[in-house]
């Protein structure tokens, strides 16, 4: 029996370490965009500057993806002090660079930024550091799975609904991968996801009920912590 709750004991201490280390994989993924925006595939863009002291604002080149030069050379309308072009040429996924000048304050002054274009016109997403995360704890979910089978089956079947979790996430990502290129798979990843979402809430909520049953019955043979430690310290006093 104590060989029993000494299992008990280690298995909760790996669940609650797997969570933490699942907490901060998930917290050190950061969007990071410094640009213009993310824009559609073949929607006009208006390409925006705004300076007040300007008498002209002018774009030298956009370039696509390839580098290939789209426009060259042109004016920008003025309206006030903010001005504008409407690109309608973007018909590549990628990230676009415009390049322009204006006579700041007199001098001309060279300016240029970045845009994305995507299939939703939504920002992509940095999808292989997340894919390899994902892999690595399902490797290892997989692996203490196949160590607690045996001596300690309740840590498994916890690691089984990671696994279940796990597989879960990673049909997620696909699905919002598949949508942001156009894959034709997306309807297809979107409903197996919300299978798998369902399949891992209800493991989830049988885990929880077998966790809560294992820790009444350790206190039943153990008793209450609080009751213990006065005991023992009235055993020391009477000593």
């Amino acid at each position: 029996m104590k060989m029993k709750i000494q299992n008990n004991k280690i298995s909760n201490k790996i669940i609650y370490l797997s969570m933490i280390f699942i907490f901060l994989i998930i917290s050190s993924f950061n969007v990071n965009a410094d640009s213009y925006g993310t824009f559609q595939i073949n929607n006009p863009i208006n390409l925006i500057q705004t300076c007040t002291t300007c008498s002209y604002v002018n774009i030298t080149s956009v370039l696509s993806p390839s580098s290939e030069i789209l426009i060259q050379d042109v004016s920008m309308a003025q309206t006030g002090s903010m001005y504008n072009y409407t690109l309608t040429s973007q018909t590549v996924i990628g990230t676009y660079i415009v390049c322009g000048v204006g006579d700041l304050d007199g001098d001309n002054t060279d300016w240029c930024y970045s845009f994305d274009v995507t299939v939703s016109g939504k920002e992509n997403t940095s999808w292989l550091p997340l894919i390899i995360s994902i892999l690595f704890l399902t490797a290892l979910f997989f692996g203490l799975m196949l160590w607690s089978k045996e001596s300690m089956p309740f840590l498994a079947n916890f690691m089984f609904m990671m696994l279940i979790w796990m597989i879960t996430i990673l049909t997620n990502i696909l699905w919002r991968f598949s949508y942001e290129y156009g894959f034709v798979l997306q309807h297809f990843l979107s409903v197996f996801y919300y299978i798998m979402l369902i399949i891992a809430s209800l493991m989830t909520f049988i885990i929880l009920i077998i966790l809560t049953v294992d820790a009444i019955q350790i206190r039943k043979i153990e008793g209450n912590p609080v009751d213990n430690f006065r005991d023992n310290l009235d055993g020391n006093k009477n000593k």
